[in-house]
């Protein structure tokens, strides 16, 4: 595969005890991808923290040159022990990455320390629980209800969301886990006649397939020896009267009730580490700081184990049962050729230098006498290519605009590998990466990508996440009395760092003036304070 002119830069040859250093911005995803079409086999990626792992995956996919597939294995972004499951999409996704590992030969892996040190159902787990459904094939309407029923599948009135169904007459209503739409099955007596996708939100059919693949919705085995084998499993391991336990009952009535993952060792006789899903072992790239992290998170969890350990109404499993201890993960990691991956600002500590440095900061200011001075002096003296990276296609276009009032006309692009096999010197793209960067070791001179906070600072950047309204169309409102409603403990969504518990509201004390903040609790990361 042909890396393009520019990513053939970042191609180190990886051998042991190597690490890198000398990557600023987005430049570390450049490298990764050059140097994982370069080994035949699968690269693992390990980072610190989830919000590193989502936000370099972005970064792989937006700056892809070559066709190299990616995959994301998040944690369950929620703390231990909560009584509450994951949202049913980070279910899906994680499924989905187990369930193509399988025949994964060349790739790259993201995973955050938290994910690996989580045991997984066995590595057989995932192919045995998936089928697959055929335009032409039989279906028996009862009988399909009840497969869908012991893979974990949820009856909806309308599908939303992955691992929901409906049925309604002859027409069925899917969204398998792992998939980003869902299906709609047609049937003519008990054939299926077409296999429609379709938008939940609009209920509008885009699309006709002839056969999708249908992954487990949970970790875990939903059918009736399942479930009879954790009840078993549950009344060994813990000495608690039963009759007391929500939770069993729960599942005796024949409701899943939320919070089983954390029970997931008893519906299994073994567990797998992440690197069973592997064919061959993996080439590694690894954070700096990896393994204190690990050992942060095991003790935060012990920590967090010591305070349920004796309730009987929801009895909890030892953290050696549901994690594996840092020594096992160093154990594991050890055995493989690994890369670590330095800080740019430790450079010398690296035996490899990456010759990047920060975009720079070339403010624009729109109603100054010289407002783009300082782009037109940066274009002037680089002697690379510029390509100007706007993050939506609204934002591009005003971006455009902007640039055109200063004489500065970029070739638009679809993509970065669009951009990096041209000619042209200077390139405007829809690129919403974390950061910019410049290098000038490179072909043909080198490279800068300049994001709109190099041209217009923070205030231009927007987040937009999954399920997760523009702040515009809040209600300042509902927010406080939201606020009120709150108990310690209970779940948060915070627009950029997702999913966390809520601790309690703290005074302290900003520029000499006290200033109340939201507390709230993440896992693999210190608390957060958010002004209210």
């Amino acid at each position: 595969m042909n890396p393009g002119p520019f990513a053939a830069r970042f191609q180190p040859d990886a051998g042991a005890g190597e690490s890198w250093g000398g990557l600023f911005g987005s430049s570390l995803a450049v490298a990764i991808r050059s140097a994982a079409g370069t080994h035949a086999q699968v690269t693992l990626v390990v980072t610190r923290s989830s919000h590193q792992a989502h936000l370099l995956a972005r970064d792989l996919d937006l700056l892809a040159t070559t066709p190299l597939p990616v995959w994301l294995f998040p944690d369950h972004e929620t703390l231990p022990y909560d009584p509450f499951s994951p949202h049913p999409d980070i279910i899906a996704d994680r499924i989905r990455t187990l369930a193509a590992l399988a025949s994964a030969r060349q790739g790259i892996l993201l995973a955050p320390v938290s994910s690996l040190l989580q045991r997984l159902p066995p590595a057989d787990y995932i192919l045995q629980r998936s089928f697959d459904l055929a335009v032409g094939q039989q279906l028996a309407l009862d009988a399909f209800r009840r497969q869908l029923h012991h893979a974990g599948y949820e009856p909806a009135e309308q599908v939303y969301q992955a691992g929901q169904y409906a049925v309604r007459g002859s027409v069925i209503d899917l969204f398998p886990a792992g998939s980003s739409t869902p299906f709609r099955l047609d049937l003519f007596d008990e054939e299926i006649d077409s296999i429609r996708l379709f938008d939940p939100e609009s209920q509008r059919s885009t699309g006709k397939v002839e056969r999708i693949a249908l992954l487990p919705a949970r970790e875990y085995p939903c059918d009736e020896a399942g479930l009879e084998a954790f009840r078993r499993a549950f009344r060994y391991r813990f000495d608690v009267d039963t009759r007391n336990v929500t939770l069993y009952q729960d599942l005796r009535a024949g409701v899943h009730p939320q919070g089983l993952e954390q029970y997931l060792p008893l519906f299994h006789d073994r567990t797998s580490f992440l690197l069973d899903y592997l064919q061959a072992p993996p080439h590694l790239l690894i954070q700096k700081g990896v393994l204190e992290t690990a050992a942060d998170l095991t003790r935060r969890t012990r920590e967090r184990w010591e305070q349920r350990r004796h309730d009987i109404e929801r009895p909890v499993l030892d953290p050696e049962e549901l994690f594996f201890a840092p020594a096992e993960l160093g154990e594991r990691l050890d055995a493989l050729p690994a890369v670590a991956l330095l800080g740019p600002e430790e450079a010398a500590d690296a035996t490899t230098v990456f010759a990047t440095d920060p975009a720079p900061d070339l403010h624009i200011h729109e109603r100054g006498r010289e407002g783009a001075a300082r782009l037109q002096e940066f274009l002037a003296q680089f002697p690379g290519r510029v390509l100007f990276a706007a993050d939506t296609p609204g934002r591009r276009e005003v971006l455009r605009s902007t640039l055109t009032a200063f004489g500065i006309a970029p070739e638009t692009f679809n993509a970065f590998a669009d951009f990096d096999h041209s000619g042209e010197r200077l390139g405007l793209a829809v690129l919403p990466v974390d950061d910019g960067f410049v290098t000038a070791d490179a072909p043909g001179g080198g490279l800068a990508l300049i994001t709109e906070t190099q041209l217009f600072g923070g205030r231009s950047r927007s987040r937009v996440q999954r399920g997760v309204r523009p702040a515009a169309d809040r209600d300042p409102e509902s927010i406080i009395r939201n606020l009120t409603d709150l108990a310690a403990g209970a779940p948060v969504v915070h627009e950029d760092h997702g999913v966390g518990r809520y601790v309690g509201l703290e005074m302290l004390e900003i520029d000499g003036r006290p200033a109340e903040f939201l507390m709230l609790e993440y896992a693999g990361s210190d608390k957060l304070y958010v002004p209210v």
